[in-house]
């Protein structure tokens, strides 16, 4: 009977350790569950109704961009809903009034952590106006690194309209510098082609910019010391420096091995896209379209000595170009054009262009 009853109390001890167990199991599986899911970022809120006082929230949104910057951490969202930001007053004057952005000048909005920064209705409804600092938005330091700036349909335009000489250049509309990586999408820079303006410029190493428009500016989109860059879907239109007769161009790009320019259009800038490359077998240059420029195509060696051979992608379409008043070289029907501009003499140059349209059959002309 004594043993029945320790067998009884025995076999008890065990239920109830065999619950704890199971139960100890289901904790550490669900605990393990939740670290393995990725925390949502949180979203910061700037709307043309908020205020700086705010904590940016939905309910309670910001008026500034600079004023979400500032609250929101490393790795954050911030949404902007539609309206003007900046020089909301028309003073001319960005930082004047209250809920203007505060400018750390050169730039109206200077973003040096990694954030997402997105409209919520798009571009056409989203304005950043900058009349005054300098550069409307900056993306500096390496802590910016994997900033995002804009997506399709969710982008923002940038408006600068510093006059230039003989005031000054004019105004740069985003500029990337010491940080790798920045996604850049779905955005407008429009200026009024004042010299030394520039749509989208900087040394965007790792960049991706893609589905933006660049507008009347001197250049469009000036990029340098830019390796990994991948540039795509980008339309530059009517760069032209008003006052320096043969500068404006639609993409500037000094490449590095590996970069990849695809499927982009430049319409009636003086040069459509005007190139430099440290290696000129190394890159993609494919899909792109110039229509409408002084010239199609400028391709510079001046960075190599000594002979030259120049590899082009395939199907691209160059037509309609020239005849905007350029002195020779340049001249109707002018799909591309080699220069020198430090050997002298000149480099020996061959192209290899086959698989692309340059406006006559022939060839580049």
């Amino acid at each position: 009977m004594e043993n029945l009853r320790n067998f009884i109390g025995s076999r008890a001890g065990m239920d109830r350790r065999a619950r704890w167990v199971g139960a100890w199991i289901v904790l550490l599986v669900v605990a393990a569950a939740v670290q393995a899911t990725p925390t949502q970022a949180a979203t910061y809120y700037v709307a043309n109704n908020g205020l700086d006082s705010s904590p940016c929230t939905k309910t309670m949104p910001c008026r500034s961009i600079t004023r979400a910057l500032s609250v929101a951490p490393a790795g954050s969202k911030i949404e902007v809903g539609p309206g003007v930001y900046g020089d909301i007053d028309g003073s001319g004057t960005v930082g004047d009034s209250v809920g203007e952005e505060t400018p750390s000048p050169p730039c109206m909005i200077l973003i040096t952590k990694s954030v997402t920064l997105v409209s919520k209705d798009g571009a056409r409804s989203t304005v950043l106006d900058d009349p005054s600092v300098g550069t409307a938005v900056c993306i500096f330091t390496a802590g910016a690194s994997g900033t995002v700036f804009g997506k399709l349909g969710k982008g923002f335009t940038i408006r600068s309209t510093l006059p230039g000489p003989p005031s000054g250049f004019g105004g740069t509309g985003l500029r990337i510098n010491e940080a790798e990586g920045v996604k850049v999408q779905g955005n407008i820079a429009t200026g009024v082609q004042a010299i030394g303006s520039i749509g989208f410029s900087g040394e965007a190493k790792g960049a991706t910019l893609k589905s933006n428009i660049a507008t009347d500016h001197e250049y469009g989109f000036y990029l340098t010391g830019s390796e990994g860059l991948v540039l795509t879907g980008n339309l530059a239109n009517r760069n032209v420096g008003v006052g320096m007769p043969g500068l404006g161009v639609g993409f500037f790009l000094e490449l590095r091995q590996g970069e990849s320019v695809t499927k982009n259009t430049a319409i009636a800038n003086l040069h459509g896209f005007s190139i430099s490359a440290d290696s000129w077998s190394s890159f993609t240059f494919a899909k792109n379209t110039a229509l409408g420029n002084g010239v199609g195509m400028v391709i510079d060696t001046a960075p190599l000595s000594g002979p030259v051979a120049v590899t082009l992608g395939k199907n691209n379409n160059f037509f309609g170009n020239g005849d905007r008043g350029l002195a020779p070289p340049f001249g109707p029907n002018c799909g591309l054009v080699i220069r020198n501009l430090r050997y002298a003499p000149p480099n020996p140059v061959t192209v290899n262009a086959t698989g692309s349209f340059w406006g006559a059959a022939t060839g580049p002309g």
